[in-house]
């Protein structure tokens, strides 16, 4: 949700998507990210502009065209081996990342900051994920055994923004044009 609002706040309202297996619980969760940061900014949903891939840099270099072809200006793939598969697209069609579209990812992998330009992606703090999950299993291991009544925990991390060199500010739409 909060790189659609970034891509959102530079003035793109034709985002794109290069999503992960359809049926994937992270593909799901980030597409409702995606969809309720359009919702309040009153930007329609169109399915058109989401692409579902493998998660890999091959499915991001098939999709790209598809999304250039329904008039995106800007590509938020849910993972960042997608991007590098757009960058390589991009790159072969004398596209520039940055300039001509911009392009997001998520994960922050270590490649992300090697891209050119570099990749404006979301960072996944791993290190405190591994720690909570640890101190969750080591509180169950310690608990006092309650007949099988184990409630499911749900904890979250926030994600952080990383602003490289690819996202660029377009002159927004007009308001006639938002519905």
């Amino acid at each position: 949700c909060d790189m659609v609002r970034y891509l959102i706040s530079m003035g793109h309202r034709r985002i794109g998507v290069l999503a992960g297996r359809e049926n994937n619980i992270h593909t799901g969760c980030r597409l409702r990210g995606y969809q309720k940061a359009l919702f309040e900014e009153h930007i329609l949903y169109n399915p058109n502009l989401v692409c579902y891939g493998d998660w890999e840099r091959d499915s991001g270099y098939r999709l790209a065209g598809n999304l250039v072809r329904e008039g995106a200006t800007a590509i938020f793939c849910l993972c960042d081996r997608m991007a590098g598969g757009v960058y390589d697209y991009f790159r072969e069609h004398d596209i520039r990342v940055g300039d001509d579209i911009s392009v997001a990812g998520f994960d922050n992998q270590e490649l992300a900051a090697y891209f050119d330009p570099g990749l404006t992606t979301m960072k996944i703090n791993l290190s405190e994920i591994g720690t909570e999950a640890a101190a969750i299993l080591l509180e169950r291991l310690n608990m006092e055994d309650d007949g099988g009544s184990l409630c499911i925990l749900e904890k979250k991390i926030p994600c952080s923004m990383i602003k490289r060199e690819s996202v660029k500010r377009i002159e927004a739409a007009p308001l006639s044009e938002k519905k």
